[in-house]
């Protein structure tokens, strides 16, 4: 049998990891894509009659069902999304193993990131980054995406405090 060389193995993308990137209260992270159900365009959540924590917004209808809406990066100890923003969106996701749905706000939407365009970085974003925060990326302008675990987000206790 002739011809040229074997050539090295070419890694199939779909087992390369794929994200949501989005940006935050001035973070840009990155949502594993399988748990984004959908990107909504903005509408006001309806205030619950008891208080909130800071950053929970109150109830909005995402695909059909009402969800309680988080302030993501404010949570996360960025400014509030009121006047951060003039269009946020909200995005809606399920976490692994979970039937808990999320509805977060968010300032937008960057795009769909592959592993070949983010090279984990050598330091993380700048932090302190809680147990549900994943690896740090960098993009080619240098810019820090760090990857949020939803499925271990929805057990931190922080997250689980929505009464005031």
């Amino acid at each position: 049998m002739s011809g040229s060389p074997p050539s090295d193995a070419v890694p199939n993308p779909v087992d390369a990891p794929c994200w949501l990137a989005v940006e935050a209260g001035g973070h840009g992270l990155l949502l594993p894509v399988e748990q984004v159900t959908a990107v909504h365009r903005w509408q006001a959540p309806q205030p619950l009659p008891w208080g909130l924590a800071t950053a929970w917004l109150g109830l909005v209808e995402l695909d059909g069902q009402a969800c309680l809406g988080l302030d993501l990066g404010a949570w996360l100890g960025g400014p509030p999304l009121a006047g951060r923003v003039a269009e946020p969106v909200w995005l809606s996701l399920r976490a692994a193993g979970s039937d808990a749905r999320c509805a977060w706000a968010l300032d937008r939407v960057a795009g769909l990131r592959s592993a070949p365009e983010l090279p984990l970085a050598a330091q993380a974003a700048p932090g302190p980054w809680p147990p549900f925060a994943g690896p740090c990326h960098r993009d080619a302008q240098g810019r820090g995406w760090q990857v949020i675990w939803p499925e271990r987000m929805l057990t931190d206790p922080r997250y689980l405090e929505i009464a005031a």
